[in-house]
């Protein structure tokens, strides 16, 4: 949600994503329809990671 509200205020002072600035968010926020286009995002396998350490500590 941080990269959606500073796109928000980004674009209210005349700061034009993509054309300004890049935004990267995290977690998969890029699934909706207003940022598809203007915003890169990564997902982490969160789960999975929860998985390897529980198992790397047992």
């Amino acid at each position: 949600m941080f990269a959606a509200k500073y796109i928000e205020r980004a674009g209210r002072r005349g700061i034009r994503v993509p054309g300004d600035v890049k935004v990267i968010g995290c977690d998969g926020i890029q699934e909706h329809p207003y940022f598809h286009l203007i915003l890169s995002t990564i997902r982490q396998p969160v789960e999975d990671m929860a998985h390897m350490t529980i198992r790397l500590l047992y």
